[in-house]
C-alpha cells in the first residue's frame, strides 16, 4: 500500500524547539566554507519548516477541539 507522503507525523513541540534552539537562522561566518553554511542552512530550513507544520497541527487540532456554536442547531 503506497504511503501518503503529504501527511505529516504529529511532530513534538519539544523536538522543535531543540532544533530552533541548535540551528536558528544565521549569516554565514567568516570562518566558514560555503558548503559548511549551505549544510546548516538547510537543517535551520528544515526546522523552521518543521515548526510551520506543528503550528498547523496544532491550529487544526484546536479548531476540533472548540464547541460548536449553539447557532449550529435551531430548535
Amino acid at each position: 500500500m503506497p504511503r501518503d507522503l503529504t501527511r505529516w507525523p504529529d511532530i513534538p513541540q519539544g523536538l522543535v524547539e531543540h532544533l530552533q534552539k541548535l540551528y536558528p537562522p544565521r549569516c554565514k561566518r567568516r570562518d566558514e566554507s560555503l558548503e559548511e553554511h549551505m549544510h546548516y542552512a538547510g537543517k535551520a530550513e528544515l526546522t523552521e519548516q518543521l515548526a510551520r507544520e506543528m503550528a498547523t497541527q496544532r491550529s487544526a487540532a484546536h479548531e476540533l477541539d472548540e464547541p460548536e456554536d449553539e447557532e449550529d442547531y435551531p430548535d
